[in-house]
Parts: C-alpha cells; structure tokens; sequence
C-alpha cells in the first residue's frame, strides 16, 4: 500500500492544464479592470486640470468684462507644449490638448433660448473630448463629453459623464 502512494509524483496533464485556464481568465478580467480604472485617473487629472482652466476664465471675466479663448493670458500653468491650431491656442500634453474657450453654445439643439459658456476644453486624440461648461444662471461648473462609444472604456467614462456631470 505505501509503494502506491510513493509512485504518485506531481501533477497530471490536464489538474496542469485547468489551473492555468483558470489563472489566465482571471487575469484576462482583472487586466479590464486594471485598464478602466487607469483610463478614469487619467480623466480625473484632465477634469481637474479643466477646472483650473474654467476658474481661471472666470476671473479673467470678472476683471475684463469677457471670456477669453487664448489659455496663455489665464493664470494656469500646464506643462506641454503650446500650439496654435485652428484659430485657438492649445496646450499639448503627453495624454491630452488644452485649451479656453468663449464660445456660445446652445444647451440643445431644440431649446435656442437657454445658452451656457464653454470654458474649459481638453481632447484626447482620437478618443474622446471633455468639456467643462459654465451655468450662469446656477454659477456652476458642469463637465459634458462626446465620444465614440463603440470603445468600452473610453464610452464608460464618457457615458457616465454625461450622466453625472462628473466621474
């Protein structure tokens, strides 16, 4: 009976087989999870640095009567590189471009009465655009996104900013 259980060495082919099946779905699916979580960090870095953008803007409205949409008379420093690219001044960074904007715009297409400021604009080449805009009436700053939402991660974020308003 002992020589039964000493000639029993490791594993078999398949018990191999089966751990790494499982180990690679695991990691398949913790590796989406991994990617989404570092796509929303680096939408929170944008839309805080969109943020420092809009403030800005609206301090430079206080003390000039008007938006503007040239980002280097605000009082924000982002590291990049600074472009003129048609007809606005944007700052380029690693992950996405910059820029102020005074543009008006009607919140929807059927509603031409009620108008908001975007002030803040940042695109990510080929992915998506966030916008940071500021209510007059409410004195606030929402976030809206447009986007191709046949990407799972980049149409989460965006998806789920329009919804909220934020992350």
């Amino acid at each position: 009976m002992l020589k039964k259980y000493l000639n029993n060495k490791g594993f078999g082919l398949v018990e191999l087989l089966i751990v790494v099946i499982i180990v690679i779905s695991l990691s398949a699916v913790s590796f989406n999870y991994y990617k989404l979580s570092l796509e929303k960090s680096k939408v929170t870095d944008a839309m805080m640095i969109l943020r420092q953008i809009a403030d800005a803007n609206i301090i430079y409205y206080r003390e000039n009567r008007s938006y503007t949409d040239d980002i280097t008379k605000l009082l924000v420093k982002i590291e990049g590189e600074q472009v003129l690219e048609n007809g606005y001044n944007w700052t380029k960074t690693e992950l996405f471009s910059y820029r102020a904007d005074k543009t008006k715009e009607s919140v929807s297409p059927t509603d031409t009465n009620k108008f908001v400021f975007r002030i803040a604009y940042a695109k990510r080449d080929n992915k998506y655009e966030i916008f940071a805009l500021y209510d007059e009436a409410t004195e606030s700053l929402k976030f809206d996104a447009y986007g191709d939402d046949a990407n799972f991660i980049d149409g989460k974020i965006v998806e789920t900013i329009r919804a909220k308003g934020r992350l």
